[in-house]
């Protein structure tokens, strides 16, 4: 793959002006707030083989706008897209020492956690959705909450 040169996220007004007003990014807890139950599976069960305590993330786009970015993520008159600088901003991820990966997709056939490297776990995601060509940027803890 070529390098990833932007990132997007595709998120409402209020989500931009918090991230201008803390000038910083907010990564939410995936157990509570993914919809998507076959991920909030497999975060589980990589806080339960890991024994990490808490775990944060945000899920950006390396592809360009499709309508089920704007439909899904941004909808609505307060929907916007956040274009970043991704070496600029995966440098400061790298600096930081958080977890981040493009999101590899797969089968259900291909999904047997058995013979899943238990640290990829969470960039794991059903093929249904490969069009989303999702990265996704990880904070955990082993300490309690972040």
């Amino acid at each position: 793959m070529n390098q990833i040169l932007k990132l997007n996220r595709f998120t409402t007004l209020p989500y931009l002006l918090d991230l201008i007003n803390q000038r910083k990014l907010i990564l939410t807890n995936p157990i509570k707030y993914w919809e998507d139950k076959n991920d909030v599976g497999a975060i589980q069960h990589y806080l339960d083989i890991t024994k990490t305590k808490s775990i944060y993330a945000i899920c950006l786009t390396y592809k360009s706008e499709t309508i089920h970015h704007w439909n899904k993520f941004a909808n609505g008159e307060n929907g916007c897209c956040i274009e970043f600088n991704a070496p600029k901003l995966l440098s400061l991820v790298e600096n930081l020492n958080l977890k981040h990966s493009i999101t590899d997709y797969k089968t259900i056939e291909n999904l047997k956690i058995e013979n899943i490297d238990k640290s990829k776990l969470i960039f794991i995601k059903r093929y249904l959705f490969e069009s989303e060509k999702e990265y996704r940027i990880i904070a955990t803890n082993n300490e309690g909450n972040l």
